[in-house]
């Protein structure tokens, strides 16, 4: 074998130095990529953003709040990064963007605060954000935002057991993951067979609060005070 000369030695030893960090730095980026998942929100600068994922029993999976942008696949974006443990451990059904500002551009004003997706596509460890629901004003009518009635549909989610949060008038994040739990706690087999209601939104939730009256006689008194 042919010895090495004192000469070569330190160059050996730097090009064996910098391979070992290029692989350090190529691992680290694997694993920054394979432990989270992005889920991207592009909206205006100056909002307080809530982001909420909820899995195919309505629970609530992860909740972070995002103040400030940062540049995300060369725009700029509301970003927060969950484990995969808990995205993975559960099947994610929805979730959920609110902003506790107002003026978020996307959503109507009078009292819509809150945007959901509830068909989310994981491209490549990122959940962009798609608004295909609104949950609370929809834009034809933001004159007639029903707070009265969103009130009393959070009143009786509250009664029975669900967590809707403060009686508000608003439809927030844990209002409507309360509104999914009772989705899915009536079609499994609480309800009369084939019952079936669509997503809370401000647009239905003088039908919601009727419907809920007529399935549980404890609820029914905050129908009858807005009638």
């Amino acid at each position: 074998m042919k010895a090495v000369s004192k000469k070569s030695l330190p160059a050996i030893l730097g090009a064996l130095t910098a391979l070992l960090a290029l692989g350090s730095a190529t691992t680290g980026a694997l694993a920054a990529g394979g432990e989270n998942y992005a889920f991207a929100v592009q909206a205006e600068a100056g909002l307080k953003l809530v982001i909420t994922g909820y899995d195919t029993r309505g629970r609530m999976m992860f909740q972070e709040d995002v103040r400030k942008r940062e540049s995300y696949k060369g725009r700029q974006h509301y970003v927060v990064r969950i484990d995969e443990g808990i995205v993975e451990g559960a099947r994610l059904k929805t979730w959920c963007v609110e902003d506790r500002t107002g003026n978020w551009r996307i959503l109507p004003a009078g009292g819509g605060r809150i945007s959901c997706d509830t068909r989310p596509v994981d491209s490549h460890g990122t959940y962009r954000f798609v608004a295909r629901t609104f949950p609370g004003a929809q834009a034809s009518e933001t004159r007639g935002y029903d707070a009265v009635a969103v009130r009393c549909v959070q009143q009786q989610l509250n009664r029975l057991g669900f967590d809707a949060g403060t009686a508000d008038g608003i439809i927030g994040s844990r209002t409507f993951g309360a509104a999914e739990s009772y989705i899915r706690y009536m079609k499994a087999g609480a309800g009369e067979p084939g019952w079936n209601q669509p997503d809370l939104t401000a647009a239905n939730a003088r039908h919601w609060c009727e419907k809920v009256a007529d399935a549980h006689a404890e609820a029914r008194r905050y129908w009858d005070a807005i009638n």
